[in-house]
């Protein structure tokens, strides 16, 4: 009915909540870079890898966990399966924590930002998969009703 988008959504708040303290920690982390390496705007931090890394790690959350998180937000809105929010909903949440890692530190870096940026890409897709089921109408509820 007209009340169905009141709906609680106490999933999605949880690892929103988990993607904020996330964002959080790299927005103050590369604010922290660009005052000790005084690249205070911008293009200075292209000429310095510690604060380029920093950067670049908190642009790209930017750039990818809203949208997925709106994608979590219309799967519990339509009622899809809780046991899928949570499980997409902590895999995402881990795959990011990796990915920043990633970006911030040299060693290894590629491998923690394959598997964070193909974590990524996968909970995308699959959440945009399930979104368009619910809409056809396929049955992905908890109960099975």
């Amino acid at each position: 009915g007209t009340m169905d988008i009141l709906s609680s959504v106490p999933i999605v708040a949880f690892y929103a909540a988990g993607h904020a303290l996330l964002h959080c920690f790299l927005s103050l982390d590369a604010v922290r870079a660009r005052i000790k390496t005084d690249a205070h705007l911008g293009e200075p931090a292209f000429s310095n890898e510690f604060t380029l890394r920093r950067v670049r790690a908190h642009a790209n959350n930017v750039e990818y966990v809203p949208l997925t998180l709106l994608l979590f937000l219309i799967f519990e809105l339509n009622h899809g399966a809780p046991i899928l929010s949570h499980a997409f909903g902590a895999f995402f949440l881990t795959v990011r924590i990796i990915h920043s890692f990633g970006l911030r530190h040299g060693t290894l870096s590629k491998y923690y930002r394959y598997t964070g940026f193909w974590g990524t890409m996968f909970t995308m897709v699959s959440l945009t998969l399930l979104n368009v089921l619910l809409a056809l109408g396929v049955n992905l509820t908890a109960s099975g009703t």
